[in-house]
């Protein structure tokens, strides 16, 4: 079975299938070690890519705490279609992350440029700040605008001299092209601003 890996704005949840192996509970991880398979722990020490047993979750929990974020919240649950899983939540700080990056746009493009922006610009320019680029279709994920509102807003921003549209030469329609600020726009692909297709 599959692990799934899910993030979001302020947290980072991992579901991993089957249950935590006895005497081991939510409550008690950082304190009570169990192996599943002990030959392979015992070789996996041996090689050197593990320490001592039980020092993952409690490094995972000193690492949080040492950057003022909560400590991992572990849980485990039955259902009738995936069957038991174990959960891990990580949390960040959203709050002071909103912060950073807001400022880290304001830096870049001006605070009077970035407070007379509308909510649907700060978004895509704080998904820019954190990604590097974005294009038509994670704007409208990003906004939850149609395709042609999404085309509109990216535009605009191109308009006011703070995005760049970036394509590969030679190409009419180029399902990589992106848009990308224009202070970190690299001067050799300045010829490659065009009207967006994708």
């Amino acid at each position: 079975m599959n692990i799934f890996v899910k993030m979001f704005d302020d947290r980072l949840v991992v579901d991993s299938p089957g249950q935590f192996p006895p005497p081991v509970t939510p409550q008690n991880i950082y304190d009570m070690q169990h192996s599943r398979n002990p030959s392979l722990t015992e070789a996996l020490h041996y090689l050197g890519y593990t320490k001592v047993a039980n020092e993952g979750v409690r490094r995972m929990r000193d690492t949080m705490l040492q950057l003022s974020l909560p400590a991992p919240e572990f849980s485990h649950s039955q259902t009738e279609v995936g069957g038991a899983k174990v959960r891990v939540v990580l949390r960040n700080n959203i709050t002071a992350r909103k912060v950073w990056v807001d400022a880290d746009v304001a830096s870049i493009i001006g605070a009077a440029i970035a407070d007379s922006l509308s909510v649907s610009e700060k978004q895509v320019l704080n998904y820019v700040a954190v990604h590097g680029t974005i294009n038509i279709s994670q704007t409208q994920r990003l906004t939850g605008h149609a395709q042609l509102t999404s085309i509109k807003l990216l535009k605009a921003l191109e308009q006011k001299g703070i995005l760049t549209y970036v394509r590969r030469k030679g190409l009419k329609t180029d399902v990589k092209a992106h848009y990308t600020l224009r202070a970190k726009m690299d001067p050799t692909r300045a010829g490659e601003k065009s009207t967006p297709q994708n």
